[in-house]
């Protein structure tokens, strides 16, 4: 574990792909979403495949 001050995290405005991005570039599979240094949730590179999975079938 990493105090947050030192963790890879991300805002709660941030979008989708730069939120895929940043995953990539820092080699994480999960990134911590902050709000005023406070964790207000989590984003996994798994929730967002799921939510294009939903969207695409939504689109058929």
């Amino acid at each position: 574990m990493l105090p947050l001050d030192q963790a890879k995290c991300i805002g709660p405005d941030t979008g989708l792909w730069a939120a895929l991005e940043k995953m990539a570039r820092d080699g994480v599979n999960q990134l911590p979403v902050t709000r005023d240094q406070q964790v207000v949730g989590m984003l996994s590179r798994e929730d967002v495949i799921t939510f294009l999975r939903t969207l695409q079938e939504l689109g058929r």
